[in-house]
Parts: C-alpha cells; sequence; structure tokens
C-alpha cells in the first residue's frame, strides 16, 4: 500500500515539474518576442538605390553651395581660393595672407559680398584697377560712362560729376584709379596751368595717359 502511494507521489511530482519547465519557457518566449518586435519594426530594409540617391543628393548639395574667388593684386599669397558662402572682401584678404605695405584700403569696400567664380583685384598704392577687375562693392557708372567699367576710388565712389577746376583733393578722390598722390598732382597742374580748358589738359598731369583719361572722361566737368 504504502508502495503504490509513494508511486502515485512521484507521478504527480514529475508531471507537476514538467508544467513548471513548459510555463516557464512559454513565459521566456513571449517576453523574447515582446522586445524583439518594435526593433525589428525600427529596422525597416533601405534599398540601395534609396542610399545612393541620399548620396548623390549630400554631394549635389555640396558643390552647389561652393563659392570659387579668384585673388589677384597686391595680396602675400595671390591663388583660388574656396567658401561654403558668399564671403566678404575682408574675410577673402586674410585667407590670402592680407594685403602688401603699398594698398590704400581706404579704395577698398572691405565689407562687399563677393559670388561664385568673381576675380578680386587688390591695387597697389595709385594702381588704375583693370575695368574687367572692378572692385566689389563700388558705385557703378554715371550715364554715358565707359561701358563695363566702375569708379574704384573712394568708398563712395563717383555718383555725379567732378569739377576739376574747383575740386578738392578729398572729391579728386571720388575718380576712378584717382588717390591722394595723383589728385594732389592734379592740384598742382591746375594751378601751374591756371586752370584746365578742356578735359584734354589733364594728359599734362603725371601719371595720366589716354587710356586713364577715357576711365575719368564721364566724370569730370571741365569748363
Amino acid at each position: 500500500m504504502l508502495d503504490l502511494l509513494l508511486t502515485r507521489y512521484k507521478k504527480y511530482l514529475l508531471a507537476g515539474i514538467a508544467s513548471v519547465v513548459v510555463l516557464a519557457g512559454g513565459l521566456i518566449w513571449w517576453q523574447t518576442q515582446t522586445t524583439a518586435t518594435p526593433q525589428a519594426e525600427l529596422a525597416e530594409p533601405v534599398a540601395p538605390e534609396q542610399l545612393a540617391s541620399k548620396a548623390t543628393t549630400s554631394q549635389v548639395s555640396s558643390v552647389a553651395t561652393l563659392i570659387v574667388v579668384d585673388v589677384k593684386g597686391g595680396v602675400h599669397k595671390p591663388g583660388v581660393y574656396r567658401f561654403t558662402q558668399a564671403p566678404v572682401v575682408s574675410e577673402v584678404l586674410r585667407k590670402a595672407g592680407g594685403h602688401l605695405a603699398d594698398v590704400d584700403l581706404k579704395r577698398i569696400n572691405l565689407a562687399a559680398k563677393l559670388v561664385d567664380g568673381q576675380v578680386l583685384y587688390i591695387p597697389q598704392g595709385d594702381e588704375t584697377v583693370p575695368d574687367e577687375f572692378a572692385l566689389p562693392g563700388t558705385a557703378t557708372p554715371a550715364a554715358g560712362g565707359v561701358p563695363g567699367s566702375a569708379p574704384v576710388g573712394g568708398a563712395a565712389g563717383a555718383t555725379a560729376l567732378v569739377a576739376v577746376n574747383t575740386a578738392t583733393t578729398t572729391e579728386l578722390q571720388t575718380l576712378p584709379g584717382i588717390g591722394e598722390k595723383r589728385a594732389a598732382d592734379i592740384i598742382a597742374q591746375r594751378d601751374q596751368m591756371g586752370g584746365f580748358k578742356t578735359v584734354e589738359d589733364l594728359r599734362e598731369v603725371s601719371g595720366i595717359g589716354e587710356k586713364t583719361l577715357e576711365k575719368l572722361r564721364p566724370y569730370l566737368q571741365v569748363p
């Protein structure tokens, strides 16, 4: 009788243990599925062509914002410089190693913004800036001026006719390519001649040739 009871007890005990093992295994499986599902949903596959498209778009955007400026003239390191956004003249000068000692910064608008493909020509001393490299940020020529040229004198530029027989040194410096020394030479020649009779009389001023005179002509008033 006792043996029979022990046998039944062992059967129930084994059945109970098996039930616990099955239940525990089911619980672990359920927890694993619950945790893994959100991660699987977030990790959506991306097709190779989509990855290529995103990379191409990023590269095109980077190239499109590249601003290239060619720096010439009175700087320590002339050359072509690249910027990620449109720079102003002062930024370009710093990148080009700064200006040379004989550059008159009063002739240059340091806050003028440059565009892609532009040439920044920095004049030295009283040098006349070439027409094709007019300084940025200066006024446009008056009506009847030389096409494609721009005043490169004082900060404001020449916006009205200058009466050379009465103009001061400061007023003369608003003319294209006229610095302080050239303005003083004009006044000295004017005093020596008793005043200019025609525009051509300015040829008597040291440093003013036919080419320079043609640039000045649209801005001059001579009785």
